[in-house]
């Protein structure tokens, strides 16, 4: 299984592949240092390779206004590919679909109420980015 890293919000570890899960602790609200937090143990998991994330956000967890921007900001999204984030609740869609309209986050990024399509689509985007970064070093 390999590493798992927790801080007091949230946990980290490799789920398969290039595939990061992030798991939020229940009824526990981001900050932004939560957030760098995060970021740091998921750049330690990857090994300064890139990764794609699954974000796990379980119920009642949140995220505040500043953690959101940083969250979407291009600094976080370093070595980033694409992020799922779980969704379970009708207030988890609404703040998931605020970060992707106002937030617009920096790493593609989509939200699934079925964990597998979501592994699935990460899959996806590993494969496009495969594919893309064997062409750029063929030129």
């Amino acid at each position: 299984m390999g590493h798992r890293y927790s801080i007091e919000k949230a946990e980290a570890f490799k789920l398969e592949g290039l595939i990061i899960e992030n798991i939020l602790k229940e009824d526990t609200a981001l900050e932004p240092e939560d957030v760098r937090n995060i970021k740091e143990m998921n750049l330690r998991l990857c090994g300064g390779k890139p990764y794609a994330l699954l974000v796990d956000p379980k119920a009642g967890s949140t995220i505040n206004d500043e953690a959101r921007v940083l969250l979407a900001s291009r600094e976080m999204g370093d070595l980033t590919i694409a992020k799922a984030i779980l969704i379970y609740t009708q207030k988890q869609k609404i703040i998931g679909n605020i970060y992707l309209k106002i937030n617009k986050p920096y790493v593609k990024t989509r939200i699934f109420t079925d964990r597998a399509k979501a592994i699935k689509w990460l899959h996806t985007q590993i494969s496009n980015f495969s594919a893309k970064e064997i062409l750029a070093a063929k030129k």
